[in-house]
């Protein structure tokens, strides 16, 4: 069996809470680091399987995340739960066994948390959601290619996650666990890991959103449904995460409908009435999201890869590079992209697309900085005229065909914020602020052009996070919060956020009612390490503050702009406003 190794269990813990969790991914760099150091730790893989078993309080903690407005205007959240980074490395080392195990296999018809097809070279527990989405979609569009007449299925799981039933799900998962060639220790620390993960949504239903392991209980739930549909509809059955799409003759929609309303009454779960649309098989292929995947020459997607082509073979031209595109007006993150250029990772897909003759790679192989200047000019310009003929138009009716017009606006104006000079986003905030779709975003503007922060408060998430390393990367800093009305665990999330980037000062009577773990919290955020461990409580709050104890208050920034290993992902936060956690 492929098992991943130690460095690399390190690289999927750190990359399944860089975007979930800023604050857990620096105590993940901070525990790695100390326990790899120059040399590989087999640590991971021989002291957690021994020690996570006997672990008897849950290491989690609870985030929350802007989900959208409700009909009245108000924010309304989803609650993630992060694991700790001793749970998420334990967590990380679980699920690279299940990745080989036939038990734990996905369905030909589930695109969504998809194992590593080498489970010993992957940087990642599952493949990129983005590889998983973008297949699906392209797949939906050859089945509709074939039948062109049939009729689209969309379909969505209220409240998935919540309405897991664990009497259901648990005897598949030791079933899968016991017809698996995993070792002992690690079969009882899956077996922990779930215990753990039920305990903290107590009662018969539900599990956690935010652990990986989630995903592998949320495949099994819907296990007789993938099966039952899939042998019904074979070809015709697509499921990511808890959205489901069906194509099926006309004559066949309304059975269609009920089965699957059928199956999961079954399963304790409810098809969301919201949701739910059907959608010309003609009318996909011509509007569909697959529209969205491919990458032009005129792309934001092609002017990265050509950038980092170029840092590749002339790195001593980054700053240079730096300084011409800001003073331009961009906002790119040049030095991200430069630690990326260099990764082996890069180097093997550069050297793949080049064999391959791509158009795209051939052109950045030979671009001196002149044409990368030229062409982020024309990618703008390409970008405001998307913006403005979609800004102009209507929106159109139906779930489905609005969401695709969301889907394709939020892609402008997520790159937008690397592309235009910050005051001149201003343009966005009047049509955007008619979207509710778009709430995150306008805060987002607002807290760059105008430096106000309130709104952004009541939206922890992508967006503060993006905002917060532009004005980092600008040299720019928000006003001194001096008050706050209500510190609630939103608000709190808001200001670990602003002080992991330290754009802002915050009054100390700002925060005085908090209770000592949110101080101790916020201390974390802001690095200021505690000198002596204040009590072994041996829960989330109390690992983050001992990792942190031998680091200094620098060490943080450091580890945000930096990685632990070339196979890590170089983040841009702003392409995962309002997508990423969809679910």
């Amino acid at each position: 069996m492929q098992v991943a190794k130690p460095n690399l269990l390190a690289v999927r813990a750190l990359q399944a809470t860089r975007r979930l969790h800023l604050p857990t991914y620096i105590a993940i760099r901070y525990l790695v680091d100390s326990v790899f150091g120059s040399a590989e730790s087999a640590w991971i893989e021989t002291t957690l399987p021994r020690k996570y078993p006997r672990r008897l309080v849950p290491r989690f903690y609870s985030v929350m995340r802007f989900k959208k407005l409700n009909g009245r205007g108000e924010p309304e959240y989803r609650e993630f739960t992060v694991p700790s980074p001793s749970t998420a490395l334990a967590e990380a080392l679980v699920l690279s066994h299940m990745g080989g195990s036939p038990g734990f296999a996905k369905s030909r018809s589930v695109y969504s948390y998809l194992w590593p097809i080498r489970q010993d070279k992957s940087p990642f527990s599952f493949e990129h959601y983005v590889n998983g989405y973008k297949t699906r979609n392209n797949d939906i569009a050859r089945y509709l290619e074939a039948h062109p007449n049939y009729v689209v299925i969309v379909s969505d799981i209220e409240k998935f996650y919540p309405n897991i039933q664990k009497s259901t799900v648990k005897p598949l998962f030791v079933a899968a666990l016991n017809a698996s060639e995993m070792p002992t220790e690690i079969r009882e620390t899956a077996m922990h890991l779930l215990e753990h993960l039920f305990s903290l949504m107590p009662g018969e239903k539900g599990v956690p959103t935010g652990p990986e392991l989630s995903h592998v209980v949320g495949d099994l739930a819907l296990a007789t449904i993938d099966r039952s549909l899939n042998e019904k509809y074979p070809g015709g059955y697509f499921r990511y995460v808890d959205d489901i799409v069906i194509a099926v003759p006309k004559t066949e929609v309304e059975s269609a409908l009920h089965l699957l309303h059928t199956f999961a009454s079954v399963e304790g779960l409810t098809i969301h009435p919201d949701k739910s649309d059907q959608i010309p098989g003609d009318e996909w292929l011509a509007h569909g999201p697959h529209h969205l995947h491919k990458v032009t020459p005129n792309s934001f997607e092609a002017l990265i890869f050509q950038i980092k082509v170029f840092l590749r073979t002339r790195a001593d031209s980054a700053e240079s590079l730096s300084e011409k595109l800001d003073q331009l007006g961009f906002s790119i993150p040049i030095s991200r992209l430069a630690v990326a250029a260099q990764s082996d990772g890069f180097g093997q897909r550069l050297a793949r697309f080049l064999k391959l003759r791509w158009r795209i790679a051939l052109g950045a192989s030979v671009a001196s900085e002149r044409n990368i200047l030229d062409r982020a000019e024309m990618v703008r310009s390409a970008v405001l005229s998307e913006l403005n003929a979609m800004l102009s138009s209507l929106v159109p009716a139906g779930p489905t065909l609005r969401k695709w017009h969301m889907q394709k606006l939020r892609y402008l104006t997520n790159r937008a914020f690397y592309l235009f000079p910050t005051k001149e986003l201003r343009f966005l905030i009047d049509p955007l602020s008619r979207l509710p779709e778009f709430a995150e975003t306008v805060a987002l503007l607002r807290l760059l052009i105008d430096l106000d922060v309130f709104p952004i408060l009541q939206m922890p998430g992508a967006a503060l996070m993006a905002g917060c390393g532009v004005l980092r990367q600008t040299g720019r800093r928000l006003p001194t919060i001096e008050k706050i009305a209500v510190v609630n665990p939103v608000i709190l999330e808001s200001l670990a956020t602003i002080m992991m980037f330290d754009v802002c000062d915050i009054a100390d009577e700002a925060i005085d009612a908090l209770t000592l773990d949110e101080r101790e919290f916020l201390l974390f955020c802001s690095g200021k390490p505690q000198l002596q461990r204040a009590a072994a409580r041996f829960t989330y709050l109390d690992e983050i503050r001992c990792l942190q104890m031998s680091q200094s208050s620098a060490d943080r920034f450091i580890k945000i702009e930096s990685r632990f290993s070339d196979q890590e992902s170089v983040v841009l936060d702003a392409l995962d406003i309002g997508g990423d956690y969809d679910y």
